[in-house]
């Protein structure tokens, strides 16, 4: 039995205390609440049934059990902690608190929602912490959809004329709409958290507030009144009120919605009906009222026609049916038939509809049966949910994507090894063998091949996004003579393309790749436009942007080169336009595009400090302007090689060469040591720690960055650097420095030699370091 820390009254019955003991141990073994014991240690000592019940254990599981398996794992050095801190100090967070929400762990895994009061006692002679837990899961679950169901309503009541309130399960206000500014000379948030009948004025309010907490939150029905509600300044404004309840899967009521229009100017020239037929005529959302036994329209909202291309005229002519391509008459009949019975107040399904002019949109429907008139009728909320169906496809599309993207990367990487030993082996064929004429023919042949290779290996590793940024001051000029080639076999003969310049040099400093990458896809975005023919004209220019212009293109004033990328093709609306950068929007066919490129295009020249702006007029064409800030002078450049008459130079050195890939590490090592070097070679960082250990002089570690056993290149590097700090380090990888990049670009000082990479790279990056 447990017993809270109070002393035993002097002279007590010890029968009357034990029947008072069991009559205790009664009460806590039917208790809704969990009951749990442990001791000083943490051992369990105590756990009444209901406790046993919240987390799936049986009583012989749980006594004298350390308490940690009650406790996700990553609260488990909170509460030691907390524990340790209470026994040093006396002082907690959670003794005699009160309740607290926290996390239990469940037997089977699951994670728990409690409350939890911790108070001290004694049992069994022993001083122990006794934990009264309440499982608050479903709760707090209940609480979640009620604020999903929040959310759904608040798009459409933030920028309506109507004031709506969304109450919780316990009538508490959730939601209040801007529009109490409006009607009331309110501000909402003075109204959230409050469950009474707040601004209700009149001789009825008390009944009007009582009726309508019986009829939503007890009978779960609509309700439907006029009321008073306070202005600011003291007088009152009538408003026609219609309120829901929301119920979740299994009937329980977890919100209440009520939709409030003001009636003082119209409510001694209108009846009830005719307010109430005008809220639902001018819902932005469709709604279709249909006789039960015919099924025929009896009211069919603007927002309905709209959409659906019909006059109310013809609508009257036709049932759900017609509008429901899914459905055939018995099929309807079927899905209507659990409203009829009262099985349910409420369906809820996804379908699709048939416009006018025959093409289709995805919709949700809301629909219930309504007794409140002559006859029993069916009242229909609709939900155009076509862009969102289409968002989720985009998203669908882009993860694929990026995993194709991911897949793309690792064959790069790997066919990059490759190249490098072909590359290297042809280069070494020629230093050592006398070739004939048609011999070395035949290796200048492979050795453009393989150049090619490297080619396409950069583009896939580019597209699968593996590349840092690495930035280069670079001629836009000479970038874009370079890319005419590639832009004429990628642009249909149907379309002309012209480039001029109006500034020379045009200096930049950027992503070569990235920015080569981004002329690449606004020419294709022209051609999509010019499916007849047209121009594409691709300009370069210069500019001084001012402290306004910066100010309105948020980048810093200064000079910027311009690349202007134009087309005489389709154009595009306003509407599109403001939507033209943002991630998934396309106004491509499905399976043409995935709505991407303009948003990457935008990220990298933001990153590169610059603004990308857009010009379009329907049947005009489209312009998109890159302002990139101007460099003033070409960076120092390490892409120099040797000439083929240095190949054979002898330099001296030792080396330790790191690299998993046998034939790449065949290769490199046997063209080193023909360079004249003396070579260490390990396959993997282990291999490569024990070699430094030996105490030798090593002047310089070449080393892959993706390595096997478990240490990758940078760990391989930072061992090397604690025993040789003064020599020097070469990274090479097949991807382009992913793994050691930050932020996306190379961090200062690092050297990497990107594969495949020929004899005149290798050697002329060793010799370099070597002589500083």
């Amino acid at each position: 039995m447990i017993k809270a820390k109070t002393k035993k009254p002097p002279g007590a019955n010890i029968s009357k205390l034990q029947e008072r003991e069991t009559f205790l141990g009664a009460i806590i073994d039917v208790m809704v609440d969990g009951l749990i014991a442990i001791n000083v240690r943490g051992k369990i000592v105590f756990a009444n049934p209901m406790a046993m019940n919240i987390f799936g254990y049986e009583e012989s599981e749980l006594i004298n059990r350390d308490i940690r398996i009650l406790m996700p794992e990553k609260d488990v050095k909170l509460h030691e902690k907390a524990v340790q801190h209470y026994l040093q100090t006396g002082e907690s967070n959670v003794f005699r608190k009160g309740l607290v929400e926290t996390r239990g762990h469940h037997k089977s895994g699951k994670i728990i929602d409690m409350e939890l009061a911790v108070e001290e006692g004694e049992y069994n002679g022993q001083r122990v912490f006794i934990g009264s837990i309440r499982d608050i899961t479903q709760k707090k679950k209940v609480q979640a959809e009620a604020e999903v169901l929040a959310r759904q309503y608040r798009m459409l009541a933030d920028y309506g004329n109507d004031i709506i309130f969304l109450r919780d399960s316990k009538a508490k206000l959730l939601y209040v709409s801007p529009s109490t500014r409006r009607h009331l000379d309110r501000e909402p948030e003075e109204m959230l958290g409050k469950n009474k009948p707040l601004l209700l004025r009149g001789d009825d309010a008390k009944e009007v507030w009582d009726d309508w907490i019986k009829t939503v939150y007890q009978e779960k029905k609509y309700y439907h009144s006029r009321l008073q509600l306070a202005h600011k300044d003291g007088h009152v404004v009538w408003f026609d009120a219609i309120s829901e309840p929301i119920l979740d899967e299994k009937g329980n009521l977890v919100a209440a919605v009520t939709a409030c229009r003001n009636l003082t100017e119209q409510m001694e020239a209108e009846d009830e009906k005719a307010r109430f037929g005008r809220i639902l005529e001018d819902s932005l959302n469709e709604i279709y009222v249909f006789d039960d036994k015919t099924l025929n329209f009896t009211f069919v909202n603007r927002g309905a026609r709209k959409n659906l291309g019909y006059s109310q005229q013809e609508l009257h002519k036709i049932t759900p049916v017609d509008i429901k391509p899914e459905f055939n008459k018995e099929g309807f009949q079927k899905l209507l038939e659990p409203l009829r019975t009262g099985e349910k107040e409420k369906l809820n399904f996804e379908t699709i509809h048939l416009r006018k002019d025959g093409s289709t949109y995805h919709v949700e429907v809301f629909l219930q049966l309504s007794h409140t008139g002559e006859k029993p009728q069916f009242v229909a909320i609709i939900e155009d949910i076509t862009e969102k169906k289409k968002a989720a496809e985009q998203l669908r599309q882009s993860q694929k994507m990026e995993a194709v993207g991911q897949l793309t990367g690792g064959i790069a990487h790997d066919f990059n090894n490759l190249l490098t030993a072909i590359q290297g082996g042809l280069q070494l064929l020629e230093m050592t063998t006398d070739l004939d004429e048609n011999a070395q023919e035949c290796v200048e042949i492979a050795l453009r091949s393989a150049k090619r290779g490297a080619e396409l290996t950069h583009r896939l590793l580019a597209f699968s996004r593996t590349r840092p940024l690495n930035p280069k001051v670079v001629d836009a000029n000479v970038l874009l003579e370079n890319m005419l080639p590639l832009l004429k076999q990628t642009i249909t003969e149907t379309v002309e393309i012209e480039t001029h310049s109006r500034c020379k040099p045009a200096l930049v400093e950027v992503d070569v790749s990235e920015l080569e990458s981004s002329i690449l896809n606004l020419s294709i975005n022209a051609r999509d436009a010019m499916p007849e023919g047209g121009k594409l004209v691709i300009e370069v220019d210069e500019i001084c942007v001012n402290k306004a212009m910066a100010k309105t293109m948020k980048i810093k004033p200064g000079e910027y080169i311009v690349l202007a990328v134009s087309d005489t093709g389709t154009g595009m609306t306003e509407e599109i336009l403001k939507n033209i950068f943002d991630p998934f929007f396309t106004t491509k066919e499905v399976g043409k595009g995935s709505g991407l490129g303009l948003s990457m295009i935008y990220g990298f020249v933001k990153r590169t400090g610059g603004h990308i702006s857009v010009y379009s007029e329907p049947g005009e064409g489209t312009t998109f302007k890159m302002f990139l800030p101007k460099a003033e002078t070409k960076s120092k450049t390490t892409d120099e090689k040797i000439s083929p008459s240095d190949l054979t130079k002898q330099e001296e050195g030792l080396i330790l060469l790191v690299e998993d890939d046998h034939e790449v590490r065949t290769f490199v090592s046997r063209a080193l040591k023909i360079k004249g070097y003396t070579v260490l070679d390990a396959e993997h960082g282990l291999e490569a720690l024990k070699i430094m250990d030996r105490g030798l002089d090593i002047d310089l570690l070449l080393t892959d960055i993706v390595l096997p056993r478990g240490m990758d290149g940078r760990e391989v590097a930072r061992g090397f650097a604690t025993r040789y700090p003064k020599a020097k380090i070469l990274y090479s990888s097949g991807y382009t420095g992913r793994a050691l990049s930050k932020g996306g670009r190379l961090p200062e000082g690092v050297e990497l030699l990107s594969k495949p990479y020929d004899l005149s790279e290798l050697f002329y990056r060793i010799s370099t370091l070597l002589k500083g």
